[in-house]
């Protein structure tokens, strides 16, 4: 059984893929097949699994196949006979795999499949994924992982623990003694970690390791001033802004609203935004980020060369935001 306690993350942002048959990667891809040749002679080895060309997938493509009746598992965690997964050919080395539901979901907030596109069109199980081709030996590992819980799936009916273990997601609630030894996290005023760059300073109160990377917290501080953030779209994750103090400037394409203390603003993913400070005393926010991945670019941040007023250079920002599915627009 494989026993990760949760996913990590994957670097960088998501992939190209196509929304049509063949479903490819079309960007993002390792040098050559290594990677994926190595997950295939792994799952050769367990027991009962049969490599044959994919009866489904483009000319070349390697499927892991079940031998006999050991398929025990439910209709949809096999997409055609009993092949699990196939590694597709042609140059591009993502693979197609059967996942259980909650692992689906946690593979794809943590940035490493994306449901096969007849699933958004209700022609497929939300178990059908396509797994991005790994780009080096620690993303093989993960990605061998995922491929060991679709054998799993296929092999036995039960829900793979994999599943349980990544998300938690199968249960609702706490037995009695858990309820007893499972702790809170608490985070003092002066706690967490201090990051940004310029004139506005961030500190990280909550990186996701708490939440199993649902749920980042940062607070910011912006002094009064014309300073800002390019406006930009975050694609891959939403941001709720809780003005705790003075007063700031939202904008969103050319509309803006002021905003006070005790305000909230909700930015869903693929909305267009920016905030300023253009009024007589700093202020303060805290953002949620669902999932958390965005942390990251506060870290990134922190790093980044700065000119004599303190300032990063506009361009550097834009290629940082970019790393994690965010795109500047003006």
């Amino acid at each position: 059984m494989t026993t990760a306690a949760h996913l990590p993350l994957r670097a960088g942002s998501r992939p190209r893929v196509t929304d049509d048959f063949p479903q490819r990667q079309l960007d993002q891809q390792p040098a050559d097949s290594r990677y994926v040749d190595a997950i295939l002679a792994e799952a050769l080895t367990w027991p009962a699994v049969v490599g044959r060309p994919s009866a489904i997938s483009v000319e070349g493509a390697r499927a892991l196949t079940l031998d006999g009746d050991v398929a025990d598992g439910p209709d949809e965690s096999r997409m055609v006979g009993t092949e699990f997964c196939h590694v597709h050919a042609q140059g591009d080395f993502s693979l197609h795999a059967n996942l259980p539901v909650p692992l689906a979901e946690a593979a794809e907030r943590a940035g490493w499949a994306e449901p096969h596109f007849l699933v958004h069109r209700g022609q497929a199980p939300p178990t059908v994924v396509m797994i991005y081709a790994p780009r080096d030996e620690q993303e093989r590992e993960v990605v061998a992982k995922l491929v060991r819980a679709s054998y799993e799936f296929a092999f036995t009916a039960p829900p793979s623990h994999e599943a349980q273990a990544v998300t938690g997601s199968e249960r609702t609630s706490l037995t009695e003694e858990e309820r007893t030894t499972v702790s809170i996290h608490v985070i003092a005023p002066d706690g967490g970690e201090q990051s940004g760059i310029g004139p506005i300073r961030c500190r990280i109160i909550e990186d996701g390791s708490h939440t199993e990377h649902r749920l980042g917290l940062v607070e910011s501080t912006v002094p009064a001033g014309p300073g800002a953030p390019p406006q930009h779209v975050h694609r891959e994750h939403d941001e709720t802004f809780i003005v705790t103090q003075g007063k700031l400037r939202f904008i969103s394409g050319d509309d803006g609203v002021d905003v006070e203390a005790g305000s909230c603003v909700v930015v869903p993913a693929g909305t267009p935004h920016t905030f300023s400070n253009p009024f007589d005393r700093p202020a303060k926010f805290i953002c949620t980020l669902t999932p958390d991945r965005y942390v990251e670019y506060f870290r990134d941040l922190s790093r980044l060369q700065v000119n004599e007023q303190g300032l990063p250079d506009l361009a550097d920002v834009g290629k940082t935001m970019a790393k994690y599915a965010t795109d500047v627009i003006s």
